[in-house]
């Protein structure tokens, strides 16, 4: 009777066992899945290249800056990236565009006088950009797991859906005009949150 007992006390505990590791395993399983998911669903693409530069032949004011409607950036002058965020996971996530600066040959042109317009492909102002709110590279946040970093815009996408932006970029006409050769250069990130 006493050797039955102790053979149904260690076949519980081997069951006990058994059970507590699966569940440990399929916990583990669904953490690296949800890990996974906030880090590879999204896609970038742009129209162009995803970095950009400016030189210093032509600051220019707000107004022409947030209407420029050419793809320049590609030649170092001022104009507007297009580019396209895909969230192609089943459920909605939350995005950081973010900028990092890129070094360039030439002297830099300060961080102050590059200022960006973000809007979507209708050239609408997203939130944060619209009643004339037209940042400037040198104030934009940085990230705090991204020293390099600068936080350009926060949002939202469904699942299974894609966004387009064009962000516009300008030299601020409070610039003074320099006979040496100046540039600006960064690239355009996206992560999911």
């Amino acid at each position: 009777m006493i050797k039955a007992n102790k053979k149904q006390l260690y076949l519980a505990i081997i069951i006990i066992i058994i059970l507590f590791s699966f569940s440990f395993f399929f916990l583990l399983g669904s953490f690296r899945k949800e890990e996974s998911h906030n880090e590879n669903e999204l896609k970038i693409e742009f129209l162009n290249d995803g970095a950009l530069y400016l030189n210093n032949t032509l600051p220019v004011s707000d107004k022409i800056g947030k209407s420029y409607d050419g793809y320049g950036v590609a030649d170092g002058v001022q104009g507007y990236n297009e580019f396209s965020i895909e969230n192609n996971s089943e459920i909605e996530n939350e995005y950081e565009i973010y900028l990092v600066k890129n070094k360039v040959k030439e002297k830099e042109i300060s961080e102050k006088f590059i200022k960006m317009y973000l809007t979507d492909h209708n050239n609408i102002p997203l939130d944060g950009f619209e009643k004339n709110l037209i940042p400037v590279f040198s104030n934009l946040v940085i990230l705090n797991d991204k020293a390099n970093g600068k936080l350009l815009y926060r949002g939202k996408i469904n699942a299974n859906s894609k966004l387009k932006f064009k962000l516009r970029i300008w030299v601020s006409d409070s610039y003074a005009i320099s006979k040496e050769n100046e540039q600006f250069s960064f690239s355009i990130n996206v992560r999911a949150i």
